[in-house]
């Protein structure tokens, strides 16, 4: 049996979590024996579509309250003491499971820190344990993460304590590396395996979804991914095309989110649920069919979103989130330059924008997204450079060996 342990710290949102469960996917697919244990602070872990070979050690949640600041979710615990909790079970979880790989996702030494003492005792070798930490293709301003990296010890934990650093993305779209300047012990470690898209391979027979009731109007899908910070979006958009006479041939598919806060739910349905051609849901399950059948999609940001997006080929209106990161303004500025994406910085959103955006783009002739350098891989090369730490390991090791 091959055990490999997955982290994420997930404060805000899905992303993390899906990133970590899309790889685990792709490990048992190239490894029958593979069983993935994934710790994960997410709300709801069982917004994950499951495996039958993979588990989930929920963490308690925190959230974060601005950039390099956290609270307690739930317990109203000092952030001392949450850290704590979550370290000790991370630590107890892995210990038992003995991982032959430990993977982590996006912060080199966990929320707070809280992962410092697991890595040291790995490479104290108490545990021999390949360590591999994937990485976003953006991750902030330059300026913001060497400075926060450097007096954390985020680049010394880069060359302590990892075997192998994955980015998901593309040197020639936007250089990691260089950009927050790893230092040459940790490039020479650091792979980049390509973006993240849809599911590599979608169910035979995909229908177009038959919820709308009118499927030849032209549809547009709005979606905020969690949804935690996506109100601001929505309600804006549907202040722009409520009863706007240009826009009586389409339909509006609004996905809150099923992490929305609810008072804020109850808000938008009370004010817009009785909106002609507009249909508002939490999440729905068949997300890439909704894409596929979409004419265009308006979107935050994130990661995920972006690229899935991107992959299945259809046109995109991004109003990227501009605090407490710049994460996915600089995304969106990047793929917006290349002429990848339409974008509306979220300093400029209004409703009369949002809706002149959408009512030209959907005017315009049908043209697939010129999708130069985006090679949706990620998984795959991912899969690759683990499976080769895990022969470089001996079979009959101490860690996660039955």
């Amino acid at each position: 049996m091959t055990r490999i342990a997955l982290y994420t710290h997930d404060t805000l949102g899905l992303g993390h979590t899906q990133r970590v469960a899309k790889l685990a996917r792709g490990l048992i697919r190239s490894l029958p024996d593979a069983r993935c244990l994934l710790l994960t602070g997410l709300e709801k872990p069982s917004l994950i579509p499951p495996s039958r070979m993979v588990d989930f050690v929920r963490m308690p949640g925190v959230v974060k309250t601005g950039i390099e600041t956290y609270r307690s979710r739930r317990l109203g615990l000092p952030l001392r003491a949450i850290t704590s909790i979550r370290s000790s079970l991370i630590s107890a979880a892995v210990e038992s499971f003995r991982p032959r790989i430990f993977i982590v996702d996006n912060v080199p030494l966990g929320m707070n820190g809280e992962l410092r003492c697991l890595l040291e005792r790995f490479r104290a070798q108490a545990m021999p344990v390949r360590t591999v930490l994937l990485l976003r293709d953006v991750l902030d301003s330059p300026r913001h993460i060497k400075s926060v990296w450097a007096r954390r010890g985020d680049f010394d934990a880069l060359r302590r304590f990892y075997d192998r650093i994955l980015v998901f993305g593309r040197p020639e779209i936007f250089d990691t590396v260089k950009t927050y300047e790893f230092p040459t012990a940790v490039v020479s470690k650091t792979r980049y395996c390509g973006y993240l898209g849809a599911l590599s391979s979608l169910p035979a027979g995909l229908s177009t979804p038959k919820a709308l009731p009118a499927p030849g109007k032209s549809l547009v899908t709005v979606t905020v991914g969690g949804g935690e910070d996506g109100f601001s979006l929505i309600w804006t958009y549907l202040k722009g095309i409520a009863g706007r006479p240009e826009l009586s041939g389409t339909q509006h598919l609004i996905l809150l989110g099923p992490l929305m806060p609810e008072p804020k739910c109850d808000r938008i349905i009370a004010s817009f649920g009785d909106e002609a051609n507009v249909f508002i849901h939490d999440y729905v399950r068949d997300f890439e069919s909704w894409i596929l059948a979409s004419d265009l999609v308006v979107a935050m940001g994130g990661y995920n979103t972006i690229y899935e997006v991107l992959s299945l080929g259809r046109r995109l209106l991004v109003v990227p989130r501009g605090y407490p990161r710049r994460e996915q303004l600089i995304r969106a500025r990047i793929l917006a330059e290349r002429g990848l994406i339409e974008m509306i910085h979220p300093d400029r959103l209004t409703p009369d924008l949002i809706r002149g955006k959408v009512t030209r783009l959907l005017a315009e002739p049908w043209r697939t997204p010129r999708a130069r350098g985006l090679k949706f891989n990620g998984v795959e090369n991912a899969v690759g450079h683990i499976l080769e730490l895990l022969r470089e390991q001996p079979a009959d090791g101490a860690g996660g060996v039955s």
